[in-house]
């Protein structure tokens, strides 16, 4: 879903440019402005999986930028676009607004987030996606190990650990 997703939006002029730019070993800079412009155009897409990719793919330059704060504000757009999607693109951006607020030490968005992931792990449950919903237990536990560590003034970053 999100593979197609992707490539549906590489047909847009401005994703089609990033792409290019940001393959070429281009800078953040002159990627960020046409990621954001795609993020806007699929507002008016009735497609989450479009929306999830295009909103995912800005909060990816943001944080490659560190403008972690602008990061967040994706991934809650993120969230907001699948809400009423299928379990496992809510689980998708579940996943990328955690990965957020772990690296912005933010417990309570890491809280909100891993409350929204188990819901979406019990609907796909339901859906008879049980090793899906297994698997997705797992990546979420990890979050909530990490955002434990980090709490207790620890550091998430495994680059930082003795």
């Amino acid at each position: 879903m999100l593979a197609t997703a992707a490539r549906e939006l590489a047909f847009l002029p401005e994703a089609a440019e990033a792409a290019r730019t940001w393959s070429g070993k281009g800078s953040v800079s002159r990627v960020l402005p046409l990621l954001d412009r795609v993020s806007q155009v699929v507002l008016a897409v009735p497609s989450p999986a479009m929306r999830l990719v295009a909103h995912g793919a800005l909060a990816q330059v943001h944080r490659a930028s560190a403008r972690l704060d602008l990061e967040a504000e994706q991934w809650s757009s993120a969230l907001a676009a699948t809400a009423d999607a299928p379990p496992a693109l809510q689980l998708h951006a579940a996943n990328g607004a955690a990965l957020c607020a772990l690296c912005r030490a933010d417990a309570a968005s890491l809280k909100r987030s891993c409350s929204l992931a188990s819901e979406a792990r019990d609907a796909l449950a339901k859906d008879g996606e049980a090793a899906l919903a297994a698997r997705w237990g797992l990546v979420f536990q990890s979050h909530a190990s990490l955002g434990a560590i980090v709490a207790a003034g620890g550091s998430a970053d495994p680059a930082h650990t003795a």
